[in-house]
Formats: structure tokens, C-alpha cells, sequence
């Protein structure tokens, strides 16, 4: 049976880039919000590492069971069930974490909509703008990520269970699968919508940065 899993999930999840700041008027004010919502996000790096290693570790514990005959086998394969158990719940913490940090984040960026409307410089101005819709929109996309992800776990904890399940058939095991793959695929298109949507508001934070006159 082929299970897709999308290993290292987060790995390439891009991530906000800071820069100097000075609270001086509203550009700046701008400014120094944008680099405390990316220091916000420092710790994502270390969370999507231990996320790796969960995820490693729970696919080699799963290619294990598939190498044991499942009417031969019965105490190794709930023995590694039972690890591949405990990783997801692993996984499950370390995905809430990450869900904190981003919504610090976000809350964090969104207090700068106050001093948008300060801003003399249209051009400035319309960035600033955009910004707020970038980050509405790579928030919204890490949220359908973080549901399916966690939706995709329970899926692994029930696949977990059945294998233990004596008399469990070949035709249940694939339709849990299918199941599982299905959640992989949504969280596959929900990262390139959340990286492509960062990368969109590093380019725009750039222009804002030009615009506002604010010197890096």
C-alpha cells in the first residue's frame, strides 16, 4: 500500500523577513509592526525541524508495519502502532505551536492598519494596502492548512488503530488511506498558497519600504 505523506510538510514554508526600525511617524510606525510581527515568527524555524523529525520518524515506524505480515505479526505491529500513536499526537502539539505563533503574528501586523491612514505618500499608501489584503490572504492559507493537517493526524491515529485490529481487511485499510492521501493533497496546495503569498508580501513590504522613504 502507498501512503503519500507529505514529509517535512513546513520545511519550505517561507517566512517573513525583518529589518531595522525607528518609531518615528506613521511609515515608520508601519515599519517597526512589520518587524515585530516577523521576530514573532523566529521560532517557526526550530518548530518546522522537530515537525520533520516527528514526521520521519512516524513514516519509518509505518513502512516497518507494512514489512510484517499483519496475521503473523500481531504484538510487533500494535507495539509500532502504538509509537506511530504517540508521534502523531507529537506532531499535533508541535502544529499548534506553530498555529500560536502565526496568530501572534497576524494579530501583531494588523495593528498597523491604524497608522496606514496617517500616511501622506499614495503610492506608500496603496502598498500599505496591499500588504494588509497579502497577509489577510497568507493567514487565510495557513489556517485551511493548519485544519487539514490536523484533520489528516486523526486520520493517521484511526489508520494507527486498525492495523492493531485483528481482523481488520485489506479493503478498510485502503479506504483509510485514501482518506488520509486526500487531507496530504489539500495541505500540499494550502503551503504553496501560504509561500506563494509570503513571497508576494516580502516583494510588497520592498515597495512599501521605497514608497514611505525608509531607509534599511
Amino acid at each position: 500500500m502507498n501512503r503519500v505523506k507529505s514529509i517535512a510538510t513546513l520545511v519550505a514554508v517561507c517566512l517573513l523577513f525583518a529589518g531595522c526600525s525607528f518609531t518615528q511617524g506613521p511609515g515608520e510606525k508601519i515599519q517597526h509592526g512589520l518587524d515585530k510581527s516577523a521576530s514573532i515568527e523566529g521560532d517557526f524555524k526550530e518548530l518546522q525541524q522537530s515537525l520533520v523529525r516527528a514526521e520521519n520518524r512516524e513514516q519509518k515506524l509505518y513502512n516497518n508495519i507494512l514489512d510484517l505480515d499483519l496475521s503473523k505479526n500481531e504484538k510487533e505491529i500494535a507495539s509500532l502502532s502504538e509509537q506511530a500513536t504517540k508521534s502523531a499526537n507529537k506532531r499535533e502539539q508541535l502544529m499548534r505551536k506553530e498555529k500560536e505563533i502565526i496568530d501572534h503574528a497576524y494579530e501583531t501586523f494588523i495593528q498597523i492598519k491604524d497608522d496606514i491612514k496617517e500616511l501622506n505618500d499614495p503610492r506608500a499608501k496603496e502598498d500599505a494596502v496591499f500588504l494588509v489584503k497579502t497577509m489577510d490572504k497568507r493567514y487565510g492559507a495557513f489556517s485551511k492548512l493548519y485544519k487539514n493537517y490536523m484533520a489528516a493526524i486523526e486520520c493517521d491515529r484511526k489508520l494507527y488503530d486498525l492495523l492493531k485490529e485483528k481482523n481488520v481487511t485489506f479493503e478498510t485499510l485502503q479506504n483509510q488511506l485514501e482518506k488520509t492521501d486526500n487531507y496530504y493533497k489539500e495541505i500540499k496546495a494550502n503551503q504553496d498558497d501560504f509561500n506563494k503569498a509570503t513571497k508576494t508580501f516580502n516583494q510588497a513590504k520592498l515597495s512599501f519600504y521605497k514608497h514611505a522613504d525608509i531607509k534599511k
